[in-house]
C-alpha cells in the first residue's frame, strides 16, 4: 500500500506552509513520513515541483493544476502499480499507521473505505482507496469536478462508523490543524 500525504494547498488560513510547521522533533511531513513508513511506500502530492524537501518519500506533481486533493491519488495510481492507496493531509498529524491498515484491509471488494463520523460528517481525506476507483477520479478532474466528497457518491464506498473505532482516539487522530491557533493548541502541552 502506498500513502499519500497531500500537502499542495496554499495554507491560506495557516499564514505558512503546514507542512514545514515544526513537530515532533521535526516537521509535519517528517513527521507524517515516518510514521506511514511502516506501512509500506510513502508519497507526498505537492502543487509544483521541488517545493518540498519530501523527507524521503516519493513527489507526486498534481497534473491537473488547482484542482485540489483528487490530484493526489490520481497521481498515485497513474505513477505507481500500487492497488491500494492511503489518502492524508499534513494537517492531519496525529494520523495513524494502525488506523490507515484497518482502513485498506475494510477495501475488500470496495473502490473506497471511509471513516463515518457521529455526526454523519465522512472524512475522504484520511480514507483508503482502490485502484478501481481510478476511471473515476480521472474523470472528475477532467470535468473541472474536485470535491472529494462527491466523488465518494460516485464510488462504491465501505463507510466505518465511527463507533466501531473505539480502539483508536478519533477525535484526536482525526484532529485538523488549519490555523496558527489550532497549531498551538496541538504544541503546546
Amino acid at each position: 500500500m502506498l500513502t499519500v500525504i497531500l500537502i499542495g494547498g496554499n495554507s491560506r488560513r495557516m499564514g505558512r506552509d503546514k507542512a514545514l510547521l515544526p513537530f515532533e522533533g521535526g516537521t509535519f511531513i517528517s513527521s507524517l513520513t515516518e510514521r506511514y513508513k511502516t506501512l509500506g511506500n510513502v508519497a507526498v502530492s505537492v502543487d509544483i515541483a521541488g517545493r518540498f524537501d519530501c523527507e524521503g518519500a516519493v513527489e507526486l506533481v498534481d497534473k491537473f493544476p488547482g484542482k485540489g486533493p483528487l490530484n493526489g491519488l490520481y497521481s498515485a495510481f497513474s505513477e505507481t502499480d500500487e492497488e491500494y492507496v492511503f489518502l492524508t493531509a499534513t494537517d492531519i498529524p496525529f494520523g495513524d499507521a494502525g488506523l490507515a491498515e484497518y482502513l485498506a484491509h475494510g477495501l475488500n471488494g470496495y473502490d473506497a473505505c471511509v471513516i463515518r463520523r457521529a455526526n454523519g460528517y465522512v472524512e475522504p481525506l484520511f480514507a483508503a482507496y482502490s485502484r478501481s476507483c481510478f476511471n473515476e477520479v480521472r474523470d472528475f478532474l477532467t470535468h473541472d469536478k474536485r470535491a472529494a466528497r462527491e466523488l465518494l457518491e460516485a464510488l462504491n464506498v465501505r463507510y466505518i462508523d465511527e463507533s466501531l473505532l473505539c480502539r483508536w482516539d478519533i477525535n484526536k487522530i482525526l484532529l485538523n490543524v488549519n490555523t496558527p491557533e489550532d497549531y498551538r493548541a496541538v504544541t503546546e502541552d
